[in-house]
């Protein structure tokens, strides 16, 4: 007698994207690298500039946001976020 195997279906929903902006390259890539093993999709960006084109072209689920950035800091990014109806 044969075993039944279930028929499941494959996986349809699409990974939760994160959006990472960290401009320590290093903590950067420890956390992308551990974020992806735990079955993240993950960018990383460096500014705040960069993490808004990012968040323009497409959404994420989760922005993971330093609070001190070059050029415009964390704090003032996140309330641009806040305001915006696309990435509050």
């Amino acid at each position: 007698m044969e075993p039944i195997i279930p028929n499941t279906p494959p996986e349809t929903s699409p990974k939760p994207r994160i959006l990472m902006v960290e401009d320590d390259g290093l903590l950067a890539e420890i956390l992308v690298r551990k974020l992806e093993h735990e079955g993240f999709l993950c960018e990383h960006v460096t500014d705040a500039r960069q993490a808004a084109r990012v968040i323009a072209d497409e959404p994420v689920d989760l922005v993971l946001l330093d609070l001190v950035l070059p050029g415009k800091d964390g704090m003032t990014f996140l309330h641009e976020l806040k305001q915006d109806d696309r990435s509050r």
